[in-house]
């Protein structure tokens, strides 16, 4: 899988293609923190250097992979408007979350949630975004499918639902990386928008 990375908005990293979807859990005691653009940026500056070091890794060979056991993957999502235009204009505001993958070896699956959403205005997303999928071989590479969705809310009630299709590729000698990539649609009411985005996680 080739992934690109554009610069969206407050240069914040985005790509596309891969994983469906899962429910979510949304609670109304959730309590908002009051919009902050600089906690917006922090996170783009995160994900951008966990971009760059994925750039910079190879493809994890099959073999190279555990066969026996699981792991957790810890980073970051981005996802946005697909059709946005470099002035940053979409229909969607482009929003980073926290991403967490536990791999399970053994069965080969994967379980994955997406929470603490903050957009690119600085406001806070109560909500979580859940999805499962699998390991599997191309060509002799490890790779991941499957799927995430769920929905958002923000301070006003408003909600964004996603329902996505990812698909990742292991990167490093040994899996130290999982780059995902995602392509889907979001819902708010009525309107549907086309989705794309970009997740990488560090084995913990």
């Amino acid at each position: 899988m080739e992934l690109s990375i554009q610069s969206i908005s407050r240069g914040i990293v985005i790509c596309a293609v891969l994983t469906s979807v899962s429910a979510c859990n949304s609670s109304n005691s959730f309590q908002f923190p009051e919009p902050n653009v600089a906690a917006f940026d922090d996170r783009v500056d995160t994900a951008i250097d966990l971009s760059a070091t994925a750039n910079g890794s190879d493809y994890t060979l099959e073999a190279n992979l555990p066969t026996t056991g699981s792991a957790n993957y810890e980073g970051y999502i981005a996802l946005v408007d697909a059709n946005q235009t470099a002035a940053g204009n979409g229909e969607i505001p482009l929003v980073v979350g926290d991403l967490h993958v536990d791999v399970n070896f053994g069965s080969n699956d994967t379980s994955s949630r997406a929470d603490n959403f903050i957009d690119e205005n600085g406001e806070y997303y109560d909500g979580s975004l859940r999805g499962s999928g699998e390991v599997m071989v191309l060509g002799l590479d490890g790779v991941t499918r499957g799927d995430l969705g769920g929905t958002l809310r923000d301070a006003s009630g408003g909600t964004i639902s996603y329902d996505l299709v990812a698909s990742g590729d292991f990167l490093g000698p040994n899996g130290e990386l999982l780059d995902v990539g995602y392509i889907g649609e979001a819902s708010v009411g009525s309107q549907t928008i086309d989705v794309s985005g970009r997740g990488v996680a560090e084995l913990q």
